[in-house]
């Protein structure tokens, strides 16, 4: 339930605002996430420059290489945690929902994957 109006009322004032904390710390992925970002980032480009000769040997090899780039990409990114998700941002959530609540007007947004939480 939202008390945050009926709070406010009480206290006198004519309008309720409430923010969400608007800032979310992230840890940087490691090196070679970007790394293997970049590369099948890049021959993607190539393969995209090459359309309209999907049958050439040329376009075949490069998918492949573009193929086997993203399932590395996408292996080393499965074992790095999502950035959000991370001990700064669940004390902030916490420290703000507590605030809140000991200034009289409870109501928290504290939602999974989006600055907290398991993955």
């Amino acid at each position: 339930m939202d008390y945050a109006v009926q709070v406010t009322r009480r206290m006198g004032l004519e309008r309720m605002y409430l923010t969400e904390g608007g800032t979310q710390y992230g840890t940087p992925p490691p090196a070679e996430v970007a790394a293997a970002s970049k590369d099948a980032a890049e021959l993607k480009t190539q393969l995209d420059a090459m359309k309209g000769q999907e049958a050439s040997d040329a376009y075949k090899a490069l998918k492949v290489k573009f193929d086997a780039a993203q399932q590395k990409a996408n292996a080393i990114a499965a074992l790095v945690p999502v950035p959000p998700n991370n001990i700064q941002n669940a004390v902030k959530a916490i420290h703000h929902a507590v605030k809140l609540q000991l200034a009289g007007g409870y109501m928290s947004n504290n939602q999974w994957e989006i600055g907290y939480g398991p993955a």
